[in-house]
């Protein structure tokens, strides 16, 4: 059998948490600093924000600048929704290209 190498597990008390997020300038940073995934930073913080919700209370945390450069805020040029278009299609298989037109054509006749 061949043994999986995982990572063992990094526990942070809230209050560990709180200081590395506050005091980090990326989710990176944060990840980085207490030893988890950005994933695992940001389901903590919703977490911690929903306890304090639910406790009638306000946990306000810093916001970081996206990754990606704002891009899902500004939203997508034409060019680049219909390059993402030309990608996902020439990687579909064939029956569903087949299905696909098959759709097209059957919403054309009704309209």
């Amino acid at each position: 059998m061949s043994e999986v190498a995982t990572t063992p597990r990094v526990r942070t008390t809230n209050v560990q948490f709180i200081n590395a997020y506050q005091t980090s300038n990326s989710l990176a940073e944060v990840a980085q600093k207490l030893g988890i995934t950005e994933g695992s930073v940001t389901q903590r913080r919703y977490s911690l924000q929903k306890q304090m919700k639910e406790a009638g209370k306000v946990l306000k945390f810093k916001s970081f600048p996206r990754a990606n450069g704002g891009e899902r805020k500004k939203g997508l040029s034409a060019e680049q929704l219909e390059e993402l278009e030309k990608l996902a299609n020439s990687l579909l298989p064939e029956e569903a290209v087949a299905e696909a037109v098959i759709e097209e054509v059957a919403e054309e006749v009704e309209a």
